[in-house]
């Protein structure tokens, strides 16, 4: 469906996305994220070790020492990862949020969000790399830009439907609530 043209931009169907306004896109969505995380106390960052430990303990190193060391590992393995892909320029970053929940998910400028649940229930590397590997495709693959390109759609139509209310508009919703419905929108 997206097809490399000159000047770095890709198209799908009709609509035109900059790669740079695609990263823009993602580092505001990110900073949203981040925000959201730290006003609702989910944020995994150093300030936030204390109240919510991170399930294991060692002798010699504090949960700071240790936090650090993970971020720095998981950000190595991302590095590497990314360096294979075919988007191997964005500036990738991955983040830990506190949640019960097994979720991973990412931006369009290549930041990695993973639960502290998920990571806990990873049994080894290969796991890691794998869940890593699979939310870089979604980047890589570009799918974030076919949901706001559906989601550019359905906005026109309707908006269209509700200004102008002709025939043709209210067709043309008919047959994209069909299609919508008959394909879903999925990830």
């Amino acid at each position: 469906p997206f097809q490399q043209e000159e000047g770095k931009k890709y198209r799908m169907a009709n609509w035109l996305v900059s790669e740079d306004e695609e990263i823009q896109t993602g580092e505001q969505t990110a900073q949203i994220l981040i925000n959201t995380f730290k006003e609702q106390n989910l944020y995994c960052s150093e300030a936030t070790l204390d109240q919510y430990p991170l399930g294991f303990t060692h002798p010699e190193y504090s949960n700071q020492d240790i936090h650090i060391c993970r971020m720095y590992y998981l950000n190595l393995l991302l590095q590497a990862l990314a360096g294979g892909t075919n988007r191997p320029d964005l500036k990738y970053k991955i983040d830990i949020f506190y949640s019960d929940k097994l979720n991973a998910f990412t931006t369009t400028s290549g930041y990695l969000f993973i639960s502290e649940e998920f990571l806990g229930m990873l049994d080894n590397e290969d796991e890691l790399a794998a869940v890593i590997a699979h939310e870089l495709s979604h980047i890589t693959l570009r799918h974030h830009g076919r949901s706001e390109a559906k989601s550019t759609v359905v906005n026109n139509v309707m908006a269209n439907v509700l200004q102008n209310r002709d025939a043709r508009a209210k067709t043309a919703a008919g047959v994209l609530n069909k299609t919508l419905i008959k394909n879903s929108f999925s990830r």
